[in-house]
C-alpha cells in the first residue's frame, strides 16, 4: 500500500486518468486499482506509453468513442474509454475498511473531501470520543479545521510522512492529536482489504489509553465458585467444627471459615448472630420451628440477613430459606448437616 499512497500524494487531488495511474503505479497497479474509483470526468490528456514525457491530447470522436492525438506526429489512434476516464482514490472504501478494523463508527459526512474529512469516531468508554480524520490539504489547514469541529483528542491521517513545522507540532500537542502516515501504518490483506499494521494498532490503543480516566482496581470479593445455573438444591453445607464448614456444589468442593463467608462481627473476628443461626439450622438438618433450640422472635430479621449473606457468597439471587409447607417454621433449600 505504500506505493499507492506515495503515488497519490504526487497527484493533484489524487485524481488522474487510469492510463496515468497505470504508469505511475507500474508493477503495483493491479493490486492498487481495486482502491481506485471512476469519476464522471474525462482526462484532457494522457501520457504516451512509449515516451512517458510525452502527453497525448484526448478527443471525443463520437459519443463514447475517444481518440488520442499526438501533436508532434499529427497522428491519432482510438483508445479505450476507461483509459481516459479520471479515477480517484475510493476513500469511502478505504475509510470503511480501516474504521471497521479498529472499532471506529463511520461518520455520515458527505463524499467530498475537505481539508479535514471526518472518517469515524471511536467510543471506548461512555462520555469519551476519539474522532479520526483524513488530511487532504496542508497540515496546518487540517489542524485548524479539526479544531473547528471537535475539542476531543483526535487521530489525523495523511498520505505520506513529511517533516512538520513548529506551529503544527504545537497544535498537535495542544489539541491532543495523533498524526499517522498511511504509507507507514497500512497494509493489504489476502482478502483485498486495507488494514492498520500491528504497530499502528498499538499506537492507537496507547493514544486512547493516554486520555481515558484510570479505572480503579477491582477488589475481589470473597465468594464460592458456584457453577453456572447451579441452584440451592445442588448445594450441601456440612459443619466440620463450630467455625468451619465444608461446601459441595455441583461437583465443586471447598472448605471455608466463617470469616471467609461474611459472618464475622464488625471490628473483630468473632462470629455474628447469623452464623449462630446457621448452626442452629444445622442442628435440625436445615429446619427450624418454634420448638427448635434457638427459636426466637428476633430470628425473622436474622434469617433475612442470613439469606442475604448466603446469596452474596454463592452468587445466587433466590432466597435459600423458605417457609415450610405447613408454615410452622423455616427450611433451607440446601442440604445442611451439623458438626460431628
Amino acid at each position: 500500500m505504500e506505493r499507492l499512497w506515495l503515488t497519490a500524494a504526487s497527484v493533484p487531488e489524487q485524481r488522474t486518468s487510469l492510463a496515468h495511474w497505470r504508469i505511475l503505479l507500474d508493477s503495483d497497479f493491479e493490486q492498487a486499482k481495486r482502491w481506485l474509483a471512476p469519476t464522471q470526468e474525462t482526462a484532457s490528456a494522457v501520457p504516451c506509453l512509449v515516451d512517458r514525457n510525452c502527453w497525448l491530447r484526448v478527443a471525443e470522436d463520437a459519443p463514447f468513442r475517444y481518440l488520442t492525438y499526438d501533436e508532434n506526429t499529427h497522428s491519432s489512434r482510438a483508445v479505450d474509454r476507461a483509459e481516459v476516464t479520471v479515477f480517484g482514490i475510493d476513500w469511502l472504501r478505504v475509510a470503511e475498511s480501516l474504521c471497521g478494523q479498529t472499532g471506529f463508527h463511520r461518520s455520515a459526512t458527505s463524499v467530498s473531501i475537505k481539508p479535514a474529512w471526518h472518517w469515524g469516531t471511536a467510543h471506548p468508554q461512555m462520555g469519551f470520543a476519539f474522532p479520526m480524520f483524513l488530511a487532504s490539504g496542508p497540515l496546518i489547514d487540517t489542524l485548524i479545521s479539526i479544531g473547528d469541529q471537535t475539542n476531543q483528542p483526535f487521530v489525523v491521517l495523511r498520505l505520506r510522512t513529511k517533516p512538520i513545522d513548529s506551529l503544527c507540532g504545537r497544535l498537535l500537542i495542544e489539541r491532543r492529536g495523533l498524526l499517522l502516515s498511511l504509507a507507514e501504518v497500512t497494509q493489504p490483506t489476502d482478502s483485498g482489504a486495507i488494514v492498520f499494521t500491528q504497530p499502528a494498532l498499538e499506537s492507537l490503543a496507547s493514544f486512547q489509553q493516554q486520555f481515558l480516566p484510570k479505572q480503579p482496581a477491582r477488589v475481589a470479593k470473597p465468594g464460592f465458585p458456584t457453577p453456572p445455573s447451579c441452584s440451592w438444591s445442588a448445594i450441601k453445607i456440612r459443619f466440620l467444627d463450630i467455625d468451619t464448614v465444608s461446601i459441595t456444589a455441583a461437583g465443586v468442593v471447598g472448605r471455608y471459615h466463617f470469616t471467609e463467608m461474611g459472618f464475622a462481627r464488625a471490628g473483630n473476628k468473632r462470629s455474628n448472630v447469623q452464623w449462630e443461626l446457621l448452626r442452629a439450622f444445622a442442628k435440625s438438618y436445615g429446619t427450624m420451628t418454634w420448638t427448635s433450640p434457638g427459636a426466637s422472635r428476633q430470628n425473622q430479621k436474622r434469617k433475612e440477613r442470613l439469606s442475604e449473606t448466603l446469596c452474596e457468597f454463592f452468587g445466587i439471587s433466590d432466597d435459600p430459606i423458605r417457609w415450610m409447607p405447613d408454615r410452622c417454621g423455616w427450611q433451607t433449600l440446601f442440604a445442611l448437616d451439623p458438626e460431628p
